[in-house]
């Protein structure tokens, strides 16, 4: 009894060290692992808050954000702005390329068990009347948000977080999380397309032309704010039940004309498809 307990002990012991050695590796070696020993609870971090107001940053109408450990925040108001609050050994690097606002984030976070440091926040403010020709929005981890935008393209990649866009008009493009609920609301899409490993996707009041859904594991709802008349629409499900105000179908449904104009398609493996 007690050389099985042992070998147990042995087991979890081996496969924290194994864990623990492999974060030290991709998080600055030695020196991470014993600050973190040594922290104050918070990682042993200085935590900063700066903000940029410098018109040296303006007159760029792409963007290009690419950070480890992140939340961010776009939204339209009244004067440009862009501020960083969190751990300074995190702050992005901020650099304007030609005509595109570039966002980067060399170190990463380190490791849960020790201090536990969280996110940082990005908050970038744009004048009610800045139109994106493009953007471009990748993310380990983090929640990411818009509100208030206008963009042409756009393309977004999360690993870990949310995706939540409110009142914007966006052109053609693609969301993406691994895990993660992706939630559209109040926002209009020439033709769009949302992906999500393990995650809710939801489109609550939106006009869209053309819009693709996917997902691993979770539901997809859409609710149009334009009449599903309209619309030519194929549906999927492998586990779950589809709705189309409030007609009940079995795994797979084909509804409307299929020279529509505008499309609408959603597969999920296990989930419920809610369409209105």
């Amino acid at each position: 009894m007690f050389k099985k307990v042992y070998r147990s002990i042995l087991w979890i012991l081996t496969i924290c060290c194994i864990i623990i050695g492999l974060h030290i590796h991709t998080s600055g070696g030695m020196s991470w692992f014993f600050h973190r020993l040594t922290g104050d609870g918070k990682g042993g971090q200085e935590i900063v808050k700066e903000t940029i107001t410098d018109s040296s940053y303006a007159g760029w109408h792409k963007l290009n954000i690419d950070v480890s450990v992140l939340d961010i925040k776009i939204a339209s108001g009244k004067d440009y702005q862009i501020q960083y609050e969190g751990e300074k050994r995190l702050k992005p690097e901020i650099t304007v390329q030609s005509d595109t606002l570039v966002i980067s984030q060399k170190e990463k976070n380190g490791f849960i068990f020790f201090g536990g440091s969280k996110e940082g926040v990005l908050t970038i403010t744009l004048p009610k009347d800045m139109k994106l020709s493009n953007a471009d929005i990748a993310s380990d981890t983090g929640e990411v948000s818009l509100r208030e935008l206008s963009i042409d393209q756009m393309e977004m990649d999360l690993d870990t977080g949310e995706l939540h866009l409110e009142q914007c008009q966006l052109g053609v493009g693609k969301l993406r999380t691994d895990t993660g609920e992706i939630y559209v609301e109040d926002s209009s899409m020439t033709e769009y397309e949302a992906r999500t490993d393990t995650g809710k996707i939801k489109m609550d009041q939106c006009h869209f032309d053309v819009l693709s859904c996917r997902t691993d594991t979770g539901d997809i709802e859409v609710e149009a704010a334009d009449s599903l008349e309209d619309y030519y629409m194929e549906l999927k499900t492998d586990t779950g039940t589809i709705e189309i105000n409030d007609q009940k179908f079995e795994k797979k449904a084909v509804v409307g004309k299929e020279n529509a104009k505008k499309k609408l398609s959603a597969d999920t493996d296990t989930g419920d498809i809610r369409i209105r």
